[in-house]
């Protein structure tokens, strides 16, 4: 790691520039290379793989597109020699992940732009992943999943009857999940850019070349047009309620409206770290973030909140009292 900072803030002056470029390049192609193996065939797994798009941020800021592409094909070649096929074209696709993202953050002030890019790219190859494997392979998506479902309901069946749950409620939330499935992909997309935003920002810092910040939690705002969405597809859900699952469209409003719900809880929580840190109450900032997984009701009282924040401006208001 030493000689990782060593190179990346550009100490061995000695070097003629485009040396010290290949140099970095090798050495993070390396550390990349070492990420795929370890996550093809080891116990780390996804784990280790959600790192991978790290060194490819770190050199795409600093180099051009075409720079990039000779580099993303030097990794393809190794991690088809070390991983096969399927790693090859893992590993490759989490190098677009972050060659997108460290090219976005070029001339920014704000890495939100770069993380949604990200996030994209990462939701575009899942879908192009499941087209692949639907058509070309063959895999039925819908069947497997049902399969799933019928391991998952009777693994749960002795639990729902000593929680005094019917085994219909549990079907019909499984089949609910798998209509959220577009969801949980957009949600797990932002997640695993985030989490690459952050990595990437900690060794930047460290090399001396840092990379643009997200604002803080507590100065996020959504647009104030999220409600009018909201409110339609509430409507929509009540009035079409016994069809909805059924077609297209119902998938596509109860999709929307589980987004939202998640943007409301953010918002809710942005209101509420705000509070905090207004009136310095920072040991309460871990307990809030702790609470929200040990009693999860809790989301439901911060996506109240996020929609008072932005219907009634209610952190402005909480600004003039302060």
């Amino acid at each position: 790691m030493t000689l990782f900072f060593s190179i990346c803030k550009g100490e061995s002056h000695h070097m003629p520039n485009r040396t010290k470029q290949v140099a970095e390049s090798a050495l993070l192609l390396g550390i990349s290379t070492v990420l795929l193996f370890l996550g093809t065939y080891t116990f780390f797994g996804e784990l280790v793989l959600m790192a991978i798009p790290v060194s490819f941020i770190l050199l795409a800021v600093q180099r051009s597109g075409r720079d990039m592409l000779v580099v993303i094909v030097v990794y393809a070649t190794l991690g088809l020699l070390i991983a096969g096929i399927f790693g090859m074209l893992v590993g490759v696709g989490l190098a677009l992940v972050g060659t997108v993202m460290g090219m976005m953050y070029k001339g920014r002030s704000s890495a939100l732009p770069a993380v949604f890019g990200g996030a994209g790219v990462l939701f575009g190859l899942i879908l192009v992943s499941l087209a692949v494997a639907t058509f070309f392979m063959g895999i039925n998506i819908g069947a497997e999943y049902d399969r799933l479902a019928q391991t998952v309901t009777k693994g749960t069946l002795n639990l729902s009857q000593r929680l005094g749950i019917s085994e219909e409620l549990i079907e019909q939330q499984i089949s609910l999940s798998f209509v959220l499935l577009p969801s949980f992909l957009v949600v797990f997309s932002l997640f695993f850019s985030g989490v690459n935003h952050w990595l990437a920002s900690i060794v930047a810092k460290r090399t001396g070349h840092p990379i643009p910040v997200l604002k803080p939690l507590r100065e996020w705002s959504f647009p104030r047009s999220f409600l009018i969405y909201y409110f339609i597809s509430l409507l929509l859900i009540l009035i079409f309620q016994s069809s909805l699952m059924q077609g297209y469209w119902g998938s596509a409003i109860l999709n929307v409206r589980y987004i939202l719900d998640i943007a409301f809880i953010i918002q809710g929580l942005g209101l509420c770290l705000y509070v905090i840190h207004a009136k310095r109450w920072k040991y309460l900032t871990p307990v809030l973030i702790v609470s929200l997984f040990i009693f999860p009701p809790i989301t439901n009282i911060l996506s109240l909140l996020g929609i008072f924040d932005l219907g009634i401006g209610l952190r402005k208001r909480l600004e003039t009292r302060m």
